[in-house]
């Protein structure tokens, strides 16, 4: 077996060692960081240690996009030199260093027994949220090493929203002829905060201040409440759409609004029909159900067609006369290889003055595996 140089120091130091002591340094290799293992074997013994006066910092409750700075002191402890030979955090949040004397350490160094250093770092919270624990660890020679320094905090975010979402439901479309719904919504911001401007405001959707504001029960923290309003230029069909706020806390307030409005006929689905993946020699269905959204109106039979390639083919039944239909489409067991897409009409009787409804249809056929 060929021996490669950085190993080759290892086995001569093994070959000289005793059984308990081969163990010994076995224990310290570290198979995710060998480089700084081989280092701290080949750096000799010393009884020697890095001893700090704290080993966990906990920072409480903080903020998103906050940086917070780290300070872990220490004091060789021994008679002889201790070597450091690696330094690594557990993840991309925290950076850490050391410094001896005020200046940066450069690893594999000998520290004399009594100096006094620190291993300064700096804890970022960017994205993260809730609990958040970091480990910085120091790999090297000395004794009750590598060491492990810890860092906990509970992250907020800059802005905290209740309920998270302005959550309409169903909504029929003559509503907003006497009205326009709304919802108030309570922003937890992480201090007091103005809005600059709106970067996005969806037709339909309006956002308002409602002026009302008060100190969060934890002293720290501001509460607003905003209201959320829809009107008739929302359309008709599922919505899911956000406003968003560009803030004086440099992060932007975003205003999340579900609703499904319905006009005079409901539709379900109400925008595509989707076959997904088949196999060649496959056939399928798809369905939707529509039924009258009004107790007065009478549903007369549509017209329904698909414009596009005929591998689709359109059927209508009635479940319930006028008041419930459901239309199918079929995919048959020919359909070619390939994407399709085709376009389901739904044309109604011109004295019932319901809108002409359409879908997207697609389907992908793929070779029998």
């Amino acid at each position: 077996m060929k021996t490669t140089p950085k190993l080759l120091p290892m086995i001569l130091l093994l070959a000289a060692c005793g059984q308990d002591e081969q163990e010994s340094v076995l224990s310290n290799f570290d198979p995710a960081h060998p480089q700084a293992s081989l280092d701290a074997m080949n750096s000799g013994s010393t009884d020697a240690t890095l001893n700090f006066s704290k080993e966990l910092e906990n920072l409480g409750d903080i903020f998103q996009n906050q940086e917070i700075e780290l300070e872990f002191p220490f004091v060789v402890e021994g008679t002889k030199p201790v070597v450091v030979t690696g330094i690594d955090s557990s993840c991309g949040c925290t950076d850490a260093e050391i410094e001896i004397d005020g200046k940066p350490y450069i690893l594999k160094d000998k520290i004399p027994a009594g100096t006094k250093g620190v291993v300064r770092g700096l804890f970022k919270s960017a994205q993260y949220s809730n609990e958040k624990a970091s480990k910085i660890t120091i790999r090297g020679n000395g004794t009750q090493m590598p060491k492990i320094l810890q860092v906990e905090a509970f992250i907020h975010p800059i802005f905290e929203m209740s309920p998270k979402e302005a959550r309409f439901g169903d909504l029929p479309s003559l509503v907003f002829a006497k009205e326009n719904p709304s919802i108030e919504l309570a922003v937890v911001a992480a201090k007091e905060f103005e809005i600059i401007r709106w970067l996005k405001m969806p037709d339909g959707i309006t956002v308002e201040d409602t002026g009302r504001k008060e100190m969060h029960t934890d002293g720290v923290r501001q509460l607003r409440w905003f209201k959320v309003s829809l009107g008739s230029a929302i359309g008709t069909g599922h919505v899911y759409q956000s406003a968003i706020a560009e803030t004086s806390l440099e992060r932007n307030l975003e205003f999340v609004v579900q609703v499904n409005v319905f006009g005079p006929v409901r539709y379900e689905p109400d925008q595509r029909i989707t076959f997904g993946l088949m196999d060649f020699g496959q056939s399928r269905s798809r369905r939707i159900n529509v039924r009258t959204a009004l107790p007065k109106l009478e549903l007369k039979k549509p017209k329904l067609e698909i414009i596009g390639p005929d591998l689709f083919t359109p059927e209508l039944v009635v479940k319930e006369d006028g008041s419930f239909f459901v239309f199918r489409v079929h995919v048959g067991a020919d359909a070619p290889i390939g994407h399709h897409n085709a376009v389901l009409r739904c044309t109604w009787d011109k004295e019932s003055g319901l809108e002409t409804k359409e879908w997207n249809v697609k389907a992908i056929v793929r070779e029998r595996k």
